[in-house]
């Protein structure tokens, strides 16, 4: 079946991240939370300690909660990252005002909670949505005024050679290359994975991975929906007040 490697990859994903989503509830849990009380038991400790000192039992508790905050800290940073989405905290720079400033500014900076839409402003997100996705629609809209004829262009064509090397078998060296190529922490299309999540599985998944490039290197066709992608507007500038200062950007599936 035409796609079927694909279509498998994709189901695999899909309960992947139901899976995901189970576990970051009831393992990774709430940081914020699990943070506080970390202190706040080390706190205790550390007052207990002024007072009448602590006991071999207490100091192995305390050190055992230095270790589960540092974990936690460690998983802190890491949605830290993600979310304020720059490099700075992979120097070293730990969480800080700055981080949250950052984040802030970038949920600010890419909600449209206004718009000017025929000369007119709205703040009816209906309205918004409607008039967003009319204009690109009116933008990106095939039309028969561009129809170019190529029939009777003599191309230049290349050599025997080189086409046998085009068309040859992509090699498991090549598939891993052009992974590792990418960058790792882009934002998400519809299938919520990253080239990172890929990286770092890639003993696990790279057979289904290679099936997929060689099934889709055979047929010349991919499944309905496992292309999918997000079109999200993106500001030109500051302060946008009509769709023409905004700009679409596709985001994609990792496959």
């Amino acid at each position: 079946m035409v796609g079927c490697g694909l279509v498998m990859v994709k189901e695999k994903l899909k309960r992947l991240k139901q899976d995901l989503k189970i576990w970051n509830k009831e393992v990774f849990g709430d940081t914020n939370k699990e943070k506080q009380r970390l202190i706040e038991n080390i706190s205790e400790l550390d007052k207990l300690d002024d007072q009448s000192g602590l006991n071999e039992g207490q100091k192995n508790q305390r050190s055992t909660l230095f270790v589960e905050l540092k974990k936690v800290n460690n998983k802190f940073e890491s949605v830290l990252r993600q979310k304020s989405r720059i490099k700075w905290l992979e120097a070293g720079d730990l969480n800080t005002k700055f981080f949250h400033l950052t984040m802030n500014w970038r949920k600010r900076k890419n909600m449209i909670t206004c718009l000017r839409i025929l000369g007119e402003w709205s703040e009816n997100p209906q309205e918004v949505k409607e008039g967003v996705k009319e204009y690109f629609e009116g933008k990106l809209r095939e039309t028969s005024e561009f129809n170019v004829k190529l029939g009777n262009v003599d191309f230049n064509s290349i050599s025997k050679k080189d086409n046998i090397m085009l068309i040859k078998s992509f090699s498991k060296g090549e598939i891993k290359r052009a992974v590792w190529e990418c960058e790792g922490n882009k934002n998400l299309g519809p299938d919520g994975f990253n080239f990172n999540f890929i990286k770092n599985s890639w003993e696990i998944i790279k057979g289904d991975i290679i099936k997929v490039v060689h099934n889709f290197q055979i047929t010349g066709k991919y499944p309905k929906g496992c292309n999918a992608s997000f079109i999200a507007p993106i500001p030109k500038r500051d302060n946008p007040q009509g769709q023409d200062e905004y700009r679409p950007i596709s985001l994609v599936g990792s496959l």
